[in-house]
Formats: C-alpha cells, sequence, structure tokens
C-alpha cells in the first residue's frame, strides 16, 4: 500500500503544481513563499471541500436523497489536498 500512496502523491504533485503558469502571483516567489502559498490554498480547497460535505448533508436532514456520487467527489479532492 504504501508504494501506491508513493504513486499517488507523485501523481497530484505533477498535476497539481504551484507555479508561475497556474498561478501569477507567484511570479517573483521564493520557494518560501511559494510554500506557504500552496499550504493557504490547499486550505481554502479543505474548506471548500467541507462546506460542500455540509451542503450535501444539510439537504439530506429535509429529506433529499443521498448524492452518493457527490459525497465521493469530495472524498477524493479531500484525499487529494491531504497528500
Amino acid at each position: 500500500m504504501k508504494y501506491e500512496l508513493d504513486d499517488l502523491i507523485d501523481y497530484i504533485s505533477r498535476r497539481f503544481v504551484f507555479d508561475v503558469i497556474n498561478y501569477p502571483e507567484l511570479e517573483s516567489a521564493t520557494d518560501q513563499q511559494i510554500k506557504l502559498f500552496a499550504i493557504k490554498h490547499s486550505a481554502l480547497h479543505f474548506s471548500k471541500i467541507v462546506g460542500r460535505l455540509a451542503a450535501e448533508c444539510e439537504v439530506i436532514d429535509h429529506g433529499t436523497e443521498i448524492n452518493l456520487a457527490a459525497l465521493r467527489q469530495s472524498t477524493s479532492k479531500s484525499l487529494m489536498n491531504t497528500l
């Protein structure tokens, strides 16, 4: 399982790069500033995911059917952020 997680971490780090192409404000950023930006940006994504999960749970409380596809998507995005 360790190698599978390592492969996933490698894929994510290649797919979601914190560089000037994806984030123009990093134009003159130092390595430390890029690292801090990545941490902050990941936290923003976690907040979005938690909000989506809360929205799904809230409508279930009102009798709506569980949207498993939306829950799976949020869970997978959360895992990607974690790794």
